[in-house]
């Protein structure tokens, strides 16, 4: 389709369409085409006209030139620049987004190591608490193992406090065994000696047991020689008691050993 023009404007070439025109064309050529098509373009510039009841809008007339004109030359320049800015953008999309995933990865190590560490601190703890519970039940065994040797050390001081007293009153009891006997065997009287009170013998009661018909015992003052006869006795077996007192003698022969008894 032919281009339209106003009347009393130049015509608008067609860059396309003179690329596309062949070269060396006779000039008689275009002069033809309007000839023959001469109520169509005739047609087409009534048509183009505007009409005289009202201006037209500009955005009419905008779209009907961008019907019928060609694209701007600067269209495809426009085209890359905003080419040009989406690939910035993108580019700093993808970049913001890299970066984005960086430091979430980043912060998802760091959240792993801190989970890691948290985890591993708790186990340290666990293991110390394990560690003190144990410190702990030792230490109550050793506070029970040292009441126990207390009680025992004690237990031992009593006893040896006990085994002490007891030995203490045998001693007491040795020595007072070890005294009467001393004493008995200094106050026994033997068969065939004589003896003399407040001298060589104790006034009191003296036994013996006589198991022969031949015992003969006397009681003498004390000066006589053994002449002034208290009391004697001949030939009595069995338990035989005398008693002297002070200014008396004693004498007796087989009659065994006199053991004082009062």
């Amino acid at each position: 389709m032919e281009p339209v023009t106003e009347p009393g404007t130049e015509p608008v070439i067609d860059a396309e369409s003179a690329e596309n025109e062949p070269v060396g064309a006779p000039d008689s050529a275009p002069a033809a085409e309007p000839a023959a098509g001469g109520e169509a373009g005739q047609e087409a510039e009534a048509e183009a006209e505007p009409e005289p009841e009202s201006e037209p809008e500009p955005e009419t007339e905008t779209e009907a030139r961008a019907d019928s004109e060609p694209a701007p030359v600067s269209k495809p320049r426009r085209i890359s620049r905003s080419l040009l800015v989406a690939v910035a953008i993108a580019v700093v999309g993808w970049g913001a987004f890299g970066i984005a995933v960086a430091a979430a990865s980043r912060s998802a190590d760091e959240a792993a190591e801190t989970a890691e560490a948290r985890d591993e601190l708790a186990g340290d703890l666990e293991k110390a608490h394990e560690t003190l519970t144990r410190t702990e039940s030792d230490l109550d065994a050793m506070r029970s193992s040292r009441d126990s040797y207390k009680e025992r050390v004690d237990d031992l001081g009593e006893r040896e406090a006990a085994v002490a007293e007891q030995e203490s009153a045998l001693a007491e009891r040795e020595k007072k065994v070890s005294a009467a006997e001393q004493h008995k065997q200094e106050t026994t009287l033997q068969a065939g000696h004589a003896y003399t009170v407040g001298t060589t013998m104790e006034a009191g009661t003296y036994q013996a047991e006589v198991t022969g018909d031949r015992c003969y015992w006397s009681i003498t003052a004390t000066g006589s020689n053994y002449s002034d006869i208290i009391e004697n006795d001949l030939g009595k077996m069995g338990t035989l008691q005398v008693t002297v007192s002070d200014g008396q003698d004693f004498s007796s022969n087989r009659c065994g050993a006199w053991t004082k008894i009062g």
